[in-house]
């Protein structure tokens, strides 16, 4: 055994605690991890592949790679104007959003209530987000905080401010709508 075995043990502990806390710091584990035991397993000899099998192999992954070449990347968020609409309606306050849209909204030069890394408010904010994003009643004390809130249509939270009277509908996308807080 090393004379590295207590620090390598105890840096082990500590990322597993970390990960376990912020599940984020669960990349920093797995490449910390993933060396040593790569070492620790041994290789068994290679097996050659018939040609066949390495073409059709090659030929299903050329396959699996065309659509997403051809179609681009995926749009997640809000259209470039919905985000607009909603900085513009908040008139530099801040924007209640789901994740997607909040970065853009920041992105855009706008402000964001809270957004992600959660961690970083305090934990009844992130317990009132969480609360909001799913829906529940319990969230609804953030929306006294704004003005602007930008929600995915089809959310929890979408769907229980398009009931709420004290909002309407300013903009609405495929998948967004902006809403701002009546008068």
């Amino acid at each position: 055994m090393s004379s590295y075995a207590p620090l390598l043990a105890a840096l082990i502990a500590l990322l597993a605690g970390l990960t376990v806390h912020t599940a984020r710091n669960g990349v920093w584990l797995l490449l910390f991890l993933a060396p040593r035991a790569a070492v620790a397993v041994r290789a068994r000899a290679r097996t050659r592949l018939r040609p066949v099998v390495a073409g059709a192999a090659a030929l299903l992954l050329v396959g699996a790679l065309a659509p997403g070449l051809v179609r681009g990347p995926l749009s997640v968020g809000a259209h470039a104007p919905l985000i607009r609409t909603a900085i513009a309606q908040a008139r530099g306050g801040p924007i209640l959003a789901e994740s997607a849209p909040a970065e853009q909204i920041v992105a855009a030069g706008g402000r964001v209530w809270i957004s992600n890394p959660l961690d970083a408010f305090d934990r009844d904010d992130q317990r009132a987000y969480i609360d909001w994003l799913q829906g529940k009643p319990a969230g609804d004390r953030l929306l006294g905080r704004v003005r602007v809130v930008v929600s995915s249509a089809d959310s929890p939270s979408g769907r229980r401010l398009s009931r709420d009277p004290r909002f309407r509908i300013a903009a609405a996308g495929a998948s967004y709508r902006v809403f701002v807080r009546r008068r």
